[in-house]
Parts: C-alpha cells; structure tokens; sequence
C-alpha cells in the first residue's frame, strides 16, 4: 500500500484556508504598520530638530560634543533600523514539511517535471498545516520586533523630549 494521504472534507480545507489567509494578511499588515510609523518617525525626528534649531540659546543645542553625536544617532537611527527588521525577517529554517510544495526554499531547486510530482503526492493536510505553524511564528516574530522598535521609538523621543527641555531650562534660568 503506497503512502497515505489524508483526505479533507470541504469544510476543513476552507478552514485550513482562511487560517493560513489570516496569518499572511496579519503579516502583511505588520509589514504596512512598519513602513507607516518608520516614515512616520523620520517626519517626527525633522519636527524635533526644527524646534531645537529654533532654541532660545542656539549655540548651546547646536554645539555637539562626539558623545552627543553618537547618542543622536542611536536615539534617531535604530528605531529606523529597527523597523526595517520588521519588514525583512528570515522564514527561517524549519522542516516541518517534508515536501516544501506550499513554499518552495529558493535554495530547493527543482524542475516542473519534479514540482508537479511532488504535487501529486504531497499530503495536502500536512503541507498546509505545516505552513499556517510557519507563517504563524512569522507573524508573531514580526508583531515582536514592531512592539520593540514602537517602545525604542518612544523611548528616543522621551529621552529627546528631556534633552530639549533641560537646554531650554538652561537657557532661561542661565
């Protein structure tokens, strides 16, 4: 007896379906939330820089010394990168399926004769229950570094925020 498949009623192929729809619509999403709040940020950040160039006492915010030039960096340019990681992480590399008929690896080369093949005699139960556990840790290694790179952006503006409040304290009082 050659190898078992097993069979889907229609009702658990559509619910296979919707699941792995559901799991790759809310990656995408992920990549979209990315892209608005990463531009959003680089807006924020000329915002920012506009106000410190309109200080009361220009010399002492203009005047950086290295250290404050490399912290601007960082507070400006890893919530930037950040969320680029959003937007390009690896699948990875697990082997859930044997078959990879779903999601065919780039370095998995074949030819249509193979593919077609190894279509007629994949286990479609498992090929897409294998790709909805894939493409779930994706989503949720996606919404894990969007948390991340919101509270490193909060963070860089909660910490400018108190740089140009104390220079303006100490223009005023000074």
């Amino acid at each position: 007896m050659a190898d078992q498949k097993t069979e889907l009623d229609p009702i658990k192929a559509q619910s296979l379906q919707a699941a792995l729809k559901e799991a790759q619509d809310s990656i995408r999403s992920f990549d979209t939330k990315a892209q608005i709040v990463g531009v959003g940020y680089i807006f924020a950040i000329d915002i920012i820089q506009r106000f410190v160039r309109a200080a009361p006492n220009k010399e002492a915010v203009i005047q950086v010394e290295q250290v404050r030039f490399l912290i601007t960096w960082i507070l400006v340019f890893v919530p930037i990168m950040m969320f680029a990681r959003v937007l390009y992480p690896s699948r990875g590399t697990m082997e859930l399926s044997a078959r990879h008929t779903f999601y065919i690896p780039s370095a998995h080369q074949m030819t249509v004769a193979q593919f077609k093949e190894e279509v007629a005699e994949c286990d479609w139960l498992e090929e897409v229950a294998a790709e909805i556990i894939k493409v779930s840790r994706l989503r949720d290694l996606k919404r894990r570094r969007f948390l991340s790179a919101l509270w490193a952006a909060a963070a860089s503006y909660g910490l400018m925020f108190l740089y140009i409040m104390t220079q303006s304290l100490r223009a005023v009082s000074g």
